[in-house]
């Protein structure tokens, strides 16, 4: 649940800041438990590989309403794991 919580607030600071030129020194971007995906800003997501933990689409069973539907799929992916931290 950490690395969820981590991820949507990095998507979220990554988003916020767009206007002002933070997405220049973005280093890395991962659609974590989902595919490769380029954003309306144009950052490019690389698909989630890994094999730890649990990667979940069953958020596309829902509508995110507070983002671009473009963008929707980065948010209705997810990757965690079961034991504690």
């Amino acid at each position: 649940m950490i690395s969820l919580w981590l991820y949507i607030c990095l998507t979220c600071f990554i988003q916020q800041y767009h206007t002002s030129g933070i997405m220049d020194n973005v280093v890395f971007a991962v659609n974590c438990g989902g595919e490769a995906h380029t954003d309306i800003n144009g950052i490019k997501y690389r698909k989630d590989y890994l094999k730890a933990g649990i990667n979940s689409d069953y958020g596309r069973n829902l509508n995110i309403n507070r983002v671009p539907k473009e963008d929707m799929i980065l948010y209705q992916t997810e990757r965690y794991d079961l034991q504690k931290f």
